[in-house]
């Protein structure tokens, strides 16, 4: 994998084995300085899933902000009652991977969010 856009492909691609209806979600939040940012809407499940790259800087004040933007999109978008983030960290730039895994990973407003950071130390 090379980049984001890779590792959003290969989601994609692995997503598809297991559930049969698969939406593509793509805006341009303020936090992505105009970049658009791709989810997947998986319909029958009522499951928002997001892969991301990890970043310099990654802690859990600067993901939160960003998991509670996309939260409140994909709710008002496509009333999801879940929300499950991957962060994938191939240069471990996270310093504290389990404990924002941990903070992040809670039941906001009827929606369950989740965020998993890998590969594992």
């Amino acid at each position: 994998l090379d980049d984001e856009h890779d590792l959003q492909d290969l989601a994609h691609a692995l997503l598809a084995l297991e559930h049969d209806d698969i939406r593509v979600l793509s805006w341009a939040p303020d936090y992505a300085e105009g970049r658009e940012r791709r989810g997947f809407w998986l319909k029958l499940e009522l499951v928002v899933f997001e892969a991301r790259w990890a970043w310099p800087g990654l802690d859990a004040e600067a993901l939160g902000a960003q998991l509670t933007a996309d939260r409140l999109v994909h709710r008002q978008r496509t009333g999801c009652t879940a929300l499950a983030c991957l962060i994938y960290d191939p240069d471990g730039l996270c310093a504290a991977p389990r404990a924002i895994e941990q903070a992040l990973s809670r039941d906001v407003d009827g929606v369950t969010v989740r965020v998993f950071i890998a590969p594992r130390p």
